[in-house]
């Protein structure tokens, strides 16, 4: 879940003095990230090496693979001293650890989560509900919410989490989508109307907003 991936590509449309600029991709499980690596090297020289992979004759090559190669190092070091720290294993994500290892961002800024907002929301309600206060079916609904969306991150984006500042209303249009037409119930796929309803309203005006605030309030 938490293993490290990286592997250095060019970037076509960025573009300096006739080099062309070389980019990492970070991946972690199943969220993935890219940086600039501050280096360019001509595309044909970066296709005949096979990615500086093959034997190098030219010093350029040879500096700029070596300056790749620690790059490569000092992030897997990064992320094994991280993993050893790291509060929320499950929570790794490559934007945050891009946002530790490279842009040197400090813990107490990582991004809140979706899976912050819901699995607090959760843990609020229980609360609620061993007081008397709510429903233990209600409490159920959201524990199923969280469950409906993890499968749509999944599905629809190919992660596992989503940072909460990047919940907009297309995420919302999509989620509809998914629920209306692709979400599974039974032997059919999508849900009825007035359902899609309830959980759109469930997490964009109880879950979302309630949550943030608090989270905002005590994080």
């Amino acid at each position: 879940m938490n293993k490290l991936k990286l592997n250095f590509f060019l970037k076509g449309d960025k573009k300096q003095n006739g080099l062309t600029a070389i980019y990492g991709k970070i991946k972690i499980g199943n969220t993935n990230c890219t940086f600039s690596t501050g280096k360019y090297i001509e595309s044909k020289r970066w296709k005949s090496t096979n990615c500086l992979r093959n034997a190098l004759r030219v010093d350029n090559d040879k500096s700029l693979k070596d300056y790749l190669d620690s790059y490569q190092l000092k992030l897997e070091k990064e992320h094994t001293q991280l993993l050893k720290n790291h509060d929320s294993k499950d929570k790794l994500t490559a934007t945050y650890f891009k946002n530790i290892a490279i842009d040197k961002k400090p813990l107490t800024e990582r991004q809140i989560m979706l899976s912050d907002i819901v699995s607090n929301h959760i843990k609020h309600f229980k609360l609620q509900v061993s007081k008397g206060d709510r429903a233990k079916g209600s409490k159920d609904k959201y524990v199923r919410m969280g469950e409906v969306l993890k499968a749509f991150l999944s599905i629809k984006y190919n992660i596992c989490d989503i940072e909460f500042s990047k919940i907009d209303s297309k995420f919302v249009f999509d989620l509809e989508d998914y629920l209306r037409f692709e979400r599974k119930h039974g032997d059919t796929s999508g849900i009825g109307h007035n359902t899609t309803v309830k959980y759109i309203v469930r997490l964009c005006l109880d879950s979302l907003c309630q949550l943030h605030l608090r989270l905002k309030l005590f994080l």
